[in-house]
């Protein structure tokens, strides 16, 4: 019985108890969107239109229009674009992927992780700092891989009381970009669904 009380304090020092939504770089997990529309560009569509996005003066949101299905959650797809004075002084994309529910509240972002180990480290030592240390951390292996050498790459999650969670992977190689990705709970659950 003393065993199974250690476990349930050691999970519970794992989750971050917050009252607050999960906020990074300005962005609120299950809150609406605060954002104005991004400029429309004649034509632009897909891949050309995120590098019109990497123009803005503005940070804002660009509906894609779309939606997707995660099992019985249907979300709105969107591209969230930082001006270059509002971007978050990480080595992260200028432009990052965003899902709406159908109350127009925020329930996935996902940035592209990008510039090597030591901004990894940097990347990690933020999130720290704001959310306290993550419930899991470990290194994937260094090695060669079929098409590349692989650097190996921090890896950690951290889970929060209300079910929200924040995945971060490293860069793997030179060919493997990092990524942040940054869920609710209704998000996390019917990606999981999925696998």
């Amino acid at each position: 019985m003393k065993k199974f009380w250690m476990v349930c304090a050691s999970l519970a020092f794992s989750i971050s108890l917050r009252a607050e939504p999960v906020t990074l770089f300005g962005l609120s997990l299950n809150q609406p969107v605060d954002l104005p529309a991004c400029p429309l560009f004649d034509g632009a569509a897909g891949i050309d239109l995120r590098s019109q996005l990497e123009k803005v003066d503005e940070t804002c949101i660009s509906r894609h229009g779309n939606q997707s299905e995660y099992g019985a959650l249907v979300v709105d797809n969107a591209w969230i674009a930082f001006s270059e004075h509002e971007k978050p002084d990480l080595p992260l994309e200028r432009v990052i992927s965003a899902r709406l529910d159908g109350n127009d509240r925020l329930i996935h972002l996902e940035f592209d992780l990008y510039g090597g180990l030591q901004e990894q480290e940097d990347a990690f030592a933020m999130l720290v700092t704001l959310f306290g240390q993550p419930a899991e951390r470990h290194y994937t292996q260094e090695g060669d891989g079929d098409w590349f050498r692989s650097t190996g790459s921090l890896n950690a999650k951290w889970l929060f009381n209300d079910g929200d969670e924040i995945l971060f992977t490293g860069e793997y190689s030179e060919l493997e970009k990092g990524y942040l990705i940054v869920s609710s709970r209704a998000m996390a659950e019917a990606a999981a669904t999925l696998e």
